[in-house]
């Protein structure tokens, strides 16, 4: 079972539900027979709740570790066009007025459900004057494929970029050369877009992911 199961729709989830009733009876069905075993063994009550334990350890870290897989919003197939395609970041004014910026290099954490977006600040300055702790953002991230998501959620932190970030950014921008190159575009004319000063870094709280794929699924929601 894995993560990208959350976003199959209803039946995977009732199989999983399914699934998981049967784990749940076959666990059970076992601790009886391990408690029979250990009192006809003539084991002492101490050891007895130990075997116990852990069997309780055993079946809650499968429940959590199914359920936490379940529901991981970000699949391993939509981190690896987060961290590696290209990204630009929006929000609107109090007038509704759109802004955006390039995102020069994505951090996702997937204990807290947050992805960091590295941006240059002076380059940025119109989307940032409109940014607050507490406003909703929508990052667009596309590989040179066309798979494509956008991602959307209320902002958690604006603050100066790490140093791990910036390694981030510099990896990203020497990976997105040869790409680039097999469509025609030069390292000059690409590193207008990425050599700038990644000094600003805008953390969101992940709440919605939509396909952009072109497609007969572009729209829908993961």
């Amino acid at each position: 079972m894995t993560a990208q199961t959350a976003g199959r729709g209803p039946r995977s989830f009732v199989r999983v539900l399914n699934y998981l009733c049967f784990r749940d009876f076959v666990i059970r069905t076992k601790s009886v027979h391990l408690i029979r075993y250990t009192l006809r063994e003539g084991l002492r009550s101490s050891e007895i709740l130990t075997y116990c334990h852990l069997v309780i350890i055993w079946f809650w870290g499968f429940h959590f570790t199914c359920f936490d897989q379940l529901f991981f919003m970000v699949t391993d197939k939509i981190h690896e066009v987060l961290t590696t395609g290209i990204g630009h970041i929006g929000c609107v004014s109090s007038s509704l007025r759109p802004f955006h910026s390039d995102v020069l290099g994505v951090i996702y954490n997937r204990d807290s459900e947050e992805i960091s977006c590295c941006l240059n600040k002076e380059s940025s300055e119109p989307f940032l004057n409109n940014l607050v702790v507490g406003s909703m953002v929508s990052l667009f991230v596309g590989a040179i494929s066309h798979e494509a998501y956008n991602i959307k959620g209320p902002v958690t932190a604006l603050r100066d970029v790490q140093e791990n970030e910036k390694f981030v950014c510099d990896k990203l921008r020497h990976g997105i050369y040869e790409p680039f190159a097999a469509l025609g575009i030069t390292q000059d004319l690409a590193d207008r877009y990425w050599l700038r000063t990644p000094n600003v870094t805008v953390v969101f709280k992940v709440n919605k992911i939509f396909i952009q794929t072109p497609g007969p699924d572009a729209g829908k929601q993961v």
